[in-house]
């Protein structure tokens, strides 16, 4: 939508453009409640601009992300950070967050 002018446009993606979500749901049902953690779902992703690297937001759910990420840190795990918005799940820590530091 234009603001200025109020001129509407859609957009209709190819069926190629569209992930095949209900066969992405299945398969994230069916890694949750496995007792063996899964393959890595999402890749990790960038923290601000100091090198961090946290979990995507897909994986901040799941119940196999300690266990997933045991080799992070250096071999230490995940180092959970309290922000105001939650905790932030890091799994590559560059730069020391101004903030409380979960222990677990």
């Amino acid at each position: 939508m234009n603001k200025e002018t109020g001129e509407l446009t859609m957009f209709v993606p190819d069926d190629m453009d569209k992930p095949n979500i209900k066969s992405k749901i299945k398969q994230v049902k069916t890694s949750i409640v496995a007792e063996d953690p899964p393959d890595f779902c999402y890749e990790t992703v960038p923290e601000g601009k100091a090198g961090n690297m946290k979990l995507a937001n897909g994986c901040t759910w799941c119940p196999h992300k300690f266990e997933c990420r045991k080799d992070s840190n250096d071999g230490k795990g995940l180092r959970v950070f309290n922000y105001a918005k939650g905790p932030v799940y890091f799994t590559d820590v560059v730069s020391e967050p101004k903030v409380e530091e979960q222990t677990i």
